[in-house]
């Protein structure tokens, strides 16, 4: 696995010293903004000739991680060995009591 390194900055940083921050995002690319020590935003480069194609990139990249989480979670539940049977029982009974 490729290891991944990250350029931290705390939100306090960004508000004294913005200089400072603007400079660590040209030359990195990416900085994890952080307040109380936890990671809270993450700042990425973008420039007027990439703005949508970053965004798009990013959006993408998220609902792929999230995929990726509801897959693995229903394989520690044990939920993708489930028959189509089990599943659409499942949904009609969601139906049901959702239309009570």
């Amino acid at each position: 696995m490729e290891e991944v390194i990250m350029q931290f900055a705390s939100a306090r940083d960004l508000r004294n010293r913005p200089g400072n921050i603007w400079k660590e995002l040209k030359k990195n690319e990416e900085i994890v903004i952080t307040s109380n020590g936890k990671p809270v935003a993450l700042m990425i480069s973008v420039n007027e000739d990439n703005l949508e194609e970053e965004v798009k990139a990013h959006r993408q990249a998220k609902v792929q991680l999230s995929i990726t989480r509801m897959q693995k979670g229903a394989k520690e539940k044990g939920l993708d060995r489930m028959t189509l049977e089990e599943i659409n029982g499942i949904i009609t009974e969601t139906r049901r009591k959702r239309n009570k």
